[in-house]
């Protein structure tokens, strides 16, 4: 134990060093300066009395810096704001399309067709229903037997132009093709004798 004593007694101790913020002051008086007339003006805006040195520990600084937040000259005036700089794509009314109707006729004169077969697709009545056909709420032309397709003129006046759709029986096919090719035949030679 006396040695440990005498050792003690003997051994030089080392001062206790300064914090990094008086180091800052000491080695240069012009930052110290700044902060005690920025620290009075704070606190006298604010109404506050000076706090106490001793109720806060001093913040860590790099020497010959002032610290983060000190303000050193007047801020910009000026903030850049970018825009959008892209340029606007042009409209158009165009650029859609709608899908296919597939309207028309689906049998011709003289085709085969039984119960249910279509015989024309149309917008309205551009070809009217006939003996043993039907019509949809669509206006489509579809057969009710089995049978041959049959085109006739319209016999109601009003209805001038415009065709008929029938649908006749195999048994009668013959006789009614026969009477259809001689009323042809009656039609072109009267075309041909008239100048």
């Amino acid at each position: 134990p006396t040695v440990r004593a005498d050792l003690r007694a003997i051994t030089p101790r080392r001062p206790e060093p300064l914090p990094v913020a008086q180091h800052a002051a000491a080695a240069d008086p012009l930052i110290s300066f700044v902060r005690g007339v920025d620290h009075e003006r704070l606190c006298a805006d604010r109404g506050r009395r000076e706090p106490d040195p001793s109720d806060a520990a001093p913040s860590p600084q790099t020497p010959g810096l002032p610290e983060l937040g000190q303000t050193l000259g007047p801020a910009c005036s000026s903030i850049f704001v970018r825009t959008a700089t892209k340029k606007q794509g042009g409209s158009s009314n165009n650029g859609r399309d709608s899908n296919p109707k597939f309207l028309g006729i689906k049998k011709y004169g003289g085709e085969h067709v039984i119960p249910g077969n279509i015989i024309a697709r149309q917008r309205g009545t551009k070809w009217h229903c006939g003996a043993n056909c039907g019509i949809g709420v669509d206006h489509t032309v579809y057969s009710l037997i089995s049978g041959r397709v049959h085109f006739t003129d319209a016999k109601n006046p009003h209805k001038r132009g415009k065709k008929v759709i029938n649908v006749v029986p195999h048994e009668q096919w013959p006789e009614v093709l026969a009477a259809a090719q001689a009323r042809n035949a009656a039609k072109r030679a009267k075309k041909e004798v008239q100048p």
